[in-house]
């Protein structure tokens, strides 16, 4: 009975190594920002771990004597409250993913319409531009065909238009 007892304990120590290995593993993950279904097949493995340490452990307290148990008992509240805590920090770090997803979306989107009222500004500088590109000399052969604009005054417009113009 001692010789299955230490054996038992061999076990459930390699199974807690395990779960030990695959939490350190999740917790770099989640602090180098993985995608959440990396974060999701992972825990899924964890659980995997966690329940096997489980069945570990159980088949020590059924080894033991009822005296002995009371403090195998305990030895899966750290494994538990590190299971708990990964479980958090993932559905933490999912919320944080979609929320810098809307982010970026919003982010987009604005861009887009700063663009779009960009581009909207320049063309209606643009049909302006066209509209009035001939009037000046429309303007100006109509004022002197009628004689009502002296030489020196066309040669102040015609200079005023190229100001404008350069």
């Amino acid at each position: 009975m001692a010789e299955e007892l230490k054996k038992a304990r061999g076990v459930r120590r390699s199974k807690l190594g395990s779960f030990t290995r695959k939490k350190n593993h999740i917790s770099q993950l989640l602090e180098g920002g993985a995608n959440s279904e990396k974060l999701k097949s992972e825990y899924s493995e964890l659980v995997a771990a966690f329940k096997r340490l489980e069945e570990a452990q159980e088949n020590i307290l059924i080894l033991l004597e009822e005296d002995e148990m009371d403090a195998e008992e305990t030895f899966m509240e750290d494994p538990a409250k590190v299971l708990a805590e990964i479980d958090i920090q993932i559905g933490t770090a999912k919320e944080g993913q979609k929320r810098l997803q809307e982010e970026l979306q919003n982010k987009e989107r604005d861009d887009a319409a700063a663009t779009k009222k960009q581009r909207d500004s320049a063309v209606a500088v643009f049909r302006a531009s066209v509209e009035s590109f001939g009037k000046p000399s429309i303007n100006l052969a109509q004022l002197s065909s009628e004689g009502n604009i002296s030489v020196a005054d066309m040669r102040l417009e015609i200079s005023k238009r190229k100001c404008m113009q350069g």
